[in-house]
């Protein structure tokens, strides 16, 4: 049985207290919110994501990825994702169990450090949020980490998706709640997602301001959402999406306080 993130994520708080390892849990960072920030010596920040997966096909390569992303995206010296299903942890790959966190995080603070940038700012007190509409594959990661959170950050604000917040009862009725309280939505209009386009027409029915990006053919979209203005990217080239959409998302949102 899966235990709920938030279980999982009690017991990381508990390891990380019980070892002495300074920590912020669910701030935010680079755009994003992040379940816990582990602080090290020497001004290192480690990044620590929770996953309460079940098995799948690919699904500790998919962490393993998701490793890489945070650790780049936030510019991290380390990211960790911890899933509670797993069989055995990869330290090298920044993919463990609760078990095997603390002695994975003491083997990263061992290790000499390389000189790097200035790292993101951390907030504990969380901001005002973008709700990010968008599918949940995997070939959708790098969207969310380097090209919504980029823009959320350009814009001072925070990119939140449902599948990494606690919440209890009706889903959809959690979806209503983050939209009508975000500033902004970003709709990844992607192989035209039937979640995704309720989520986008519920926005769109609060005249939330909205972004549409996609990266597939607009032609393929419903008649009644190929006409509105959206952002085409190519996939693999997050990069070309980035100042795209950051500028178009503080034209939404307007000056931040």
């Amino acid at each position: 049985m899966i235990r709920p993130e938030k279980d999982i994520a009690n017991s990381v708080s508990r390891v990380l207290r019980n070892a002495g390892i300074p920590y912020d849990r669910e701030v935010d960072i680079g755009g994003a919110r992040a379940d816990f920030v582990v602080h090290a010596p020497g001004n290192r920040t480690f990044v620590v994501d929770v996953k309460a997966w079940e098995r799948f096909d690919g699904f500790r390569n998919r962490a393993a990825h998701q490793a890489i992303l945070y650790k780049k995206a936030l510019r991290a010296d380390a990211a960790f994702i911890v899933v509670d299903s797993l069989r055995r942890s990869s330290v090298q790959d920044g993919v463990v169990t609760v078990e095997r966190l603390v002695p994975a995080i003491l083997a990263t603070i061992a290790k000499r450090s390389p000189s790097r940038t200035k790292s993101k700012k951390v907030s504990s007190s969380p901001k005002s949020h973008v709700f990010a509409a968008m599918p949940f594959d995997a070939k959708y990661d790098d969207v969310y980490y380097f090209a919504m959170t980029y823009a959320a950050e350009q814009a001072d604000t925070t990119c939140l998706r449902v599948d990494k917040l606690e919440y209890s009862g009706d889903i959809v009725a959690e979806i209503q709640s983050l939209i009508r309280s975000s500033l902004a939505v970003i709709a990844d209009l992607s192989e035209a997602s039937p979640n995704v386009l309720y989520e986008a027409g519920f926005a769109h029915a609060l005249k939330k301001p909205t972004i549409h990006i996609c990266s597939t053919p607009l032609g393929d979209l419903p008649f009644d959402v190929a006409h509105w203005n959206t952002i085409s990217y190519t996939p693999g080239q997050t990069h070309q999406l980035r100042p795209r959409l950051a500028s178009r998302l503080k034209q939404a949102v307007g000056p931040r306080k």
